[in-house]
């Protein structure tokens, strides 16, 4: 009498599930084929596992990358014969505000500063997003000629324009200019 059904979500192989969360849950390093969406070249990658997120039914595995010596976002289903390595992984700067950087910013994307979202709906719009939760600690606020202020924490605007575009006419970005200007 109860369903859940998620869609557009992507298929993970068992075993590089297990293979993450071991090395995750023993603090272990873990090797990987990982074929990016932005290049059709796979690559051996090698990473020091910091935080798993499920995000809109997909599961990334947030990692320090040892080739390009920075915190990356790996996506497990383009991950391919995955393996716990020995070697212990490395504690890094920052790593375990991880979580905290994820829940304080709206999206997938929490690197880099905040900056305050804030978006106009008209009367029309504001009937269809008056109920939704954009992020958990999000503001919205009616006005008297019934359109809607919301607004909420972001580090990077893409996924913002993503998710707005589809009201169309009913939004309008106020805040932060970066994001006015590409709906101007």
């Amino acid at each position: 009498k109860v369903s859940l059904k998620n869609v557009r979500y992507t298929r993970v192989e068992p075993a590089v599930f297990s293979a993450v969360l071991q090395a995750l849950v023993r603090g272990r390093q873990l090797a990987f084929t990982y074929a990016p969406a932005t290049s059709g070249e796979s690559r051996r990658r090698q990473v020091d596992p910091l935080h798993l997120l499920v995000y809109m039914g997909n599961w990334h595995l947030i990692a320090w990358c040892c080739e390009r010596r920075a915190v990356r976002d790996f996506l497990l289903s383009r991950m391919q014969a995955a393996e716990v390595l020995a070697a212990a992984a490395e504690h890094h700067a920052g790593a375990e505000k991880i979580g905290e950087k994820i829940e304080q910013r709206y999206g997938i994307f929490f690197d880099g500063p905040a900056q305050q979202v804030v978006l106009r709906f008209s009367p029309a719009g504001a009937r269809r997003v008056r109920d939704q939760v954009w992020f958990p600690g999000q503001t919205l606020r009616e006005r008297p000629d019934g359109s809607l202020l919301l607004e909420f924490p972001v580090a990077d605007l893409r996924e913002v324009v993503r998710d707005i575009l589809p009201f169309g006419a009913d939004v309008e970005a106020l805040q932060p200019p970066g994001l006015r200007r590409l709906f101007a």
